[in-house]
């Protein structure tokens, strides 16, 4: 993540894809499945807005039973790039979604998925125009 916040989105992505190969080889199904994700998070920061949502799909797929961590990170990343391609009533049932499994019992990095929860909320507001008080 260092490398894609200093701009250097080649080489992050080798090293995403290296890592994915080591955790699909020691089945390492969790952070093979955090990898892929970070890896749609770059393409959403490249605006591959359609490639970030295809990785999206593909890491729920390709990997048995996600955590709730990885399935929040999921719905962020979809809805900020459906934001982006003018999708807002997807968007707002993947934050919906995002919402409501947040106000479940806390796991991991719930401080920092509330966070970026509000964002990709304020980027739809935005989008749409939606500017009144709350």
């Amino acid at each position: 993540m260092n490398l894609l916040f200093m701009g250097e989105w080649g080489e992050a992505l080798r090293e995403m894809k290296d890592a994915i190969a080591v955790m699909d080889k020691n089945a390492d199904h969790y952070w093979g499945q955090a990898m892929r994700l970070y890896q749609a998070w770059l393409h959403l920061h490249a605006m591959d807005f359609a490639g970030a949502l295809a990785i999206c799909d593909s890491a729920l797929a390709d990997y048995p039973s996600p955590r709730p961590h990885n399935i929040r990170t999921c719905l962020f990343l979809k809805g900020s790039a459906e934001t982006a391609l003018g999708n807002y009533e997807r968007t707002s049932e993947y934050l919906l979604m995002a919402q409501a499994g947040m106000d479940r019992p806390a796991v991991i990095f719930d401080w920092y998925c509330r966070l970026r929860l509000e964002s990709a909320l304020t980027e739809l507001w935005l989008a749409k125009g939606d500017l009144a008080p709350i």
